[in-house]
């Protein structure tokens, strides 16, 4: 069985690491990643992955500031894009204010997680989403 290919868009190394690991340990997934809405939204016209597992607090570029809105810019491109619109999506974010996040997310009907998360939840959940 070809494994479910899933694409963590998230700056932070350390969340990466985690993340790929459970997914790895737990599913046998197959796990990419992007530190930027940019490459993040490029590497999932490309490779196609059945899942995207997307930061909202993201640089868009490599090197540039982080933007408070860069991963909700990339959810809503991701979306209006024909090659991207039909892939599932779960959010993540630190943000103390994240309300206005959640609200958005459950108005698309995507998953929301809150950072500080637990990696086992949130790759049950990608189970879930993807009938794993």
């Amino acid at each position: 069985m070809e494994k479910k290919k899933i694409l963590i868009i998230d700056d932070d190394p350390a969340f990466l690491k985690i993340t790929r690991d459970e997914f790895d340990e737990q599913g046998g997934f197959e796990v990419i990643t992007a530190m930027n809405g940019d490459d993040g939204k490029k590497r999932a016209e490309e490779e196609k992955p059945d899942l995207i597992v997307l930061d909202i607090i993201l640089p868009s570029r490599s090197g540039e500031m982080e933007n408070r809105e860069e991963g909700i810019r990339v959810l809503d491109d991701l979306k209006a894009n024909p090659e991207t619109k039909d892939i599932k999506i779960i959010i993540v974010t630190c943000r103390i204010d994240y309300m206005e996040v959640k609200r958005k997310a459950e108005s698309m009907e995507i998953p929301f997680f809150r950072k500080p998360l637990d990696t086992i939840e949130l790759v049950e959940k990608a189970k879930n989403m993807l009938g794993v």
